[in-house]
């Protein structure tokens, strides 16, 4: 079965810096490829097409010769952080592109991400073995490291299980989302014969008829 679990993060400064930049790189390769993409005059590209833009942009990056919009070398110090980005970013960022091109509707082109917006967000996927690491409770992103609490996880954190990890930020603070494939017969639920009444409220999420419950704070 395939399983998404979002928990919160509590990065300290340096980590989170990081996380700001990779957002801003993934947010700047997304706008780079969609605007090579408008520039190739197809009503809607294809994968191909994009992924052919997206390895354009990886040999003008390793070229150090990648322009901006008005045909200026980009500065050196933000050239560096892009070549310093995880591969698995631009790979999904040909999925992003090509997925705005596919439910595209009455505009003539899709929009732009704008770093106004406020969204932050990049997603990993397992690229080899080593992509993902855990151990300790430390969960290991591309060089990155995650305190994670266990008692939080609604099943027992294995690195191999993992396939796609995103990493957002929204108004509550920094979230990890990870996919998992859990075995079937780790969801499997002993019988015991009882019934349970759940009550939806408004100063907790949810209450239960033993008395447990599930308050806002713990979904943050």
């Amino acid at each position: 079965m395939i399983y998404v679990e979002k928990i919160k993060i509590h990065p300290n400064k340096e980590l989170e810096s990081r996380l700001y930049e990779l957002s801003n790189n993934a947010r700047f390769i997304f706008n780079y490829i969609m605007g090579e993409s408008i520039l190739l005059g197809i009503k809607k590209p294809n994968k191909i097409h994009i992924r052919k833009l997206r390895d354009m942009y990886r040999s003008l990056i390793k070229e150090n010769n990648l322009t901006n919009k008005d045909g200026d070398v980009i500065d050196p110090s933000f050239l560096v952080s892009l070549k310093n980005t995880p591969s698995q970013i631009p790979d999904l960022v040909v999925d992003d592109v090509f997925r705005a091109w596919s439910t595209l509707k009455k505009r003539d082109k899709p929009s732009f991400r704008k770093k106004s917006d406020g969204k932050n967000s990049f997603t990993i996927h397992k690229k080899v073995e080593s992509t993902f690491k855990y151990s300790d409770d430390v969960l290991t992103i591309s060089k990155m490291q995650f305190k994670i609490n266990p008692k939080k996880l609604r099943f027992k954190l294995d690195a191999k299980d993992i396939k796609v990890i995103n990493i957002s930020k929204n108004t509550y603070g920094w979230y990890l989302s990870i996919t998992r494939e859990i075995p079937d017969e780790s969801i499997v639920l002993p019988k015991t014969g009882n019934n349970v009444g759940i009550d939806w409220g408004v100063k907790a999420f949810a209450t239960d008829s033993d008395g447990d419950q599930v308050k806002f704070r713990d979904l943050v």
